[in-house]
């Protein structure tokens, strides 16, 4: 009679619940099989793991995921090189999920990590990037290129300390690297330290006196703090060096209008646009050029071009009213100032400009209006 009682209710319950955790670990297996029938094994890989977090001990997830690793990867260094082919040859796109795939196979490779840290950059996955990047510094804290990698991601994430913070321990590792020193003289530069990227742009000279790039910037440098001769000297030879670098040539001929001598800025100009006519900054600084030397309708005609080129900038705008109520064609003029702070509502010489078109049209208020609005936005404007 006691046998009878064996058949409790619990076995039924227990019956149940190993019913409901069979269906879900099914349903996983079924994901992942259908994944790996299809070709897409990143899904399928992601399928058994998900299985395999809740049921550690499921033999068919763990023999899953290890047929599905054998059958896709290939040997590890041809897998390297392929997915470096890809980035080298711009197929980015392509190369992001392979190299993402090799960083799982491989989490301990410091090439792996590095591979795609610069693919993701190249594509604007800053984050990715950063992320591959210090996985590559925590697998060896003594790569340089590693914390000068990081380093330009920070920079491009507009966090100027960590990027010098990063080119720093980058220079500890390999001193007087011209082209770390270059990018930590930069950086300086946009921050206003003068005088730290001058010592860095310098060194880098040192080491590399044809950097096209460290020429332009030390002159630009030297060009803030009034040091003429210096600043004409590195704009000249960046020139020299690269005779085909627009952008050389256009810092020499925008330094060259500031100091006044527009005759031999047009010089350059013309040299730029004789090889690049549809140069953005060349038509605007010609445009200027002209405007300086008073010729307003010629510089009308050279803002416009810069306009149609960069539709969205609103200094380019700017400069055209200038232009255009400098010949007495207010209601243009008008429209331009218009347009500039549409683009850029903090424009505050585009409301110094409009308030000048309204004075000379005759509305008073509207000109009081925008005149205060300017000197707002740019107290500096209060004497002009």
């Amino acid at each position: 009679m006691r046998a009878s009682f064996l058949c409790a209710p619990e076995p039924a319950a227990r019956k149940g619940w190993t019913h409901h955790m069979a269906t879900g670990v099914e349903s996983g297996l079924r994901k992942a099989r259908a994944h790996e029938r299809k070709g897409q094994f990143d899904a399928a890989f992601s399928c058994y793991q998900s299985v395999l977090q809740k049921y550690p001990k499921n033999m068919r997830a763990k023999s899953g995921l290890a047929r599905l690793t054998k059958s896709t990867a290939q040997p590890f260094a041809e897998s390297l090189r392929s997915v470096h082919q890809l980035f080298r040859t711009n197929q980015l796109q392509q190369a992001i999920p392979q190299a993402l795939a090799l960083s799982r196979s491989y989490p301990t490779s410091e090439p792996v990590w590095s591979l795609l840290g610069a693919i993701a950059a190249g594509i604007g996955q800053l984050e990715t990037a950063q992320h591959a990047f210090s996985r590559t510094i925590a697998i060896k804290p003594d790569l340089a290129a590693g914390h000068a990698n990081l380093g330009t991601i920070m920079e491009r994430q507009r966090d100027p300390d960590a990027a010098i913070a990063c080119f720093t321990r980058a220079l500890s590792l390999a001193p007087d690297h011209p082209q770390y020193l270059l990018f930590r003289g930069a950086i300086h530069l946009s921050k206003n330290d003068t005088q730290a990227a001058l010592s860095d742009l310098t060194a880098c000279l040192s080491g590399d006196p044809d950097n096209t790039t460290a020429l332009k910037l030390a002159g630009q440098a030297y060009a803030r703090i009034g040091q003429v001769d210096q600043a004409r000297d590195m704009l000249s030879k960046a020139v020299c060096t690269s005779p085909e670098d627009t952008d050389a040539v256009l810092d020499l001929a925008d330094f060259l209008l500031d100091q006044g001598s527009s005759s031999e800025a047009e010089v350059q100009l013309k040299r730029t646009l004789s090889l690049e006519p549809e140069n953005f900054r060349a038509c605007l600084t010609f445009g200027n050029l002209l405007f300086a030397k008073g010729a307003f309708g010629a510089a009308a005609g050279w803002f416009q071009k810069a306009q149609q080129l960069e539709p969205d900038n609103a200094s380019t705008w700017n400069n055209l009213s200038s232009a255009q109520f400098a010949t007495g064609a207010f209601e243009k003029a008008e429209a331009s100032c218009e347009r500039a702070i549409s683009l850029n509502p903090g424009h505050a010489r585009a409301y110094h400009n409009l308030a000048n078109v309204m004075q000379q049209t005759g509305r008073l208020d509207r000109a009081v209006e925008s005149y205060a609005k300017a000197v707002e936005l740019d107290p500096s404007l209060d004497t002009a």
